[in-house]
């Protein structure tokens, strides 16, 4: 049985510790990443949480849209997960820690390989400024090939839609693939592939700071020049692994 490669993407009721998925959106790829032997999944399921307003505002599926759905584990595209779900096969997210969790809290313990196109874009493009999925889209040039797939697989892209983001994904993924075989050397797919598994593991250490007063600034320089922010930032703000993993080595 050929290796499977399975693009995933979810939507959810908020970003709760107690929240649901409502929409799965995945692209199986067989054989390998320019497989086209592709399988698509996408549909909206019930759930009995109460969705927050910000995450319609981001996804615009109201409650309504789930009236008679089937519920997550009912669905198509949650049976087919279950059944890819070994380590033969690679689970492809961006932010995959995050679906990752949701997915186990649904019933699903991922044991697949794991490629997260967050990590490995900021490992292999880390003068950007952002790098959310739509910010992405935009600023590496997604966007003007997105039409081709969407034609293919008979669907319009819709950001924060679950398909037309695996499918930005998709396009991201062919960037960083290509960004591999240029950086590191890598001369075929199962190198290129190992690599990205790797990336993804490996913390990030950040260049710059996203957010507060020094957004934008070198951290290296205000590690010289204001210590103690450093220090402040470190002690008293939730960090993501990377941006502890950078403090650290200041520190």
């Amino acid at each position: 049985m050929s290796k499977k490669y399975i693009l995933c993407d979810i939507e959810a009721t908020g970003n709760r510790a107690d929240d649901a998925i409502i929409q799965l959106g995945m692209m199986i790829l067989h054989g390998s990443l320019q497989s086209d032997e592709i399988e698509i999944y996408n549909e909206l399921n019930s759930s009995n949480k109460v969705m927050m307003y910000e995450a319609i505002e981001v996804h615009h599926i109201t409650p309504e849209m789930l009236v008679g759905k089937r519920e997550l584990t009912s669905t198509d595209g949650y049976k087919s997960l279950q059944e890819l779900n070994c380590i033969d096969n690679v689970l492809i997210a961006h932010d995959a820690p995050s679906d990752i969790s949701m997915l186990k809290r649904e019933g699903i313990d991922i044991d697949m390989k794991i490629i997260d196109t967050l990590r490995c874009t900021k490992h292999l493009f880390a003068d950007l400024d952002a790098y959310r999925l739509q910010y992405l889209r935009y600023r590496l040039g997604l966007y003007k090939d997105e039409f081709m797939i969407g034609q293919m697989l008979g669907m319009d892209i819709m950001p924060h839609e679950a398909l037309s983001d695996v499918v930005v994904m998709k396009l991201l993924l062919h960037r960083l693939s290509s960004q591999v075989e240029s950086k590191h050397g890598c001369k075929d797919e199962d190198e290129i592939v190992q690599k990205l598994i790797h990336l993804s593991s490996t913390p990030v250490r950040i260049e710059r700071f996203a957010f507060g007063k020094y957004k934008g600034d070198h951290i290296e320089e205000i590690a010289h020049n204001d210590y103690r922010y450093i220090e402040w930032m470190y002690d008293n703000l939730k960090l993501d692994d990377d941006m502890q993993y950078t403090l650290e080595l200041y520190l």
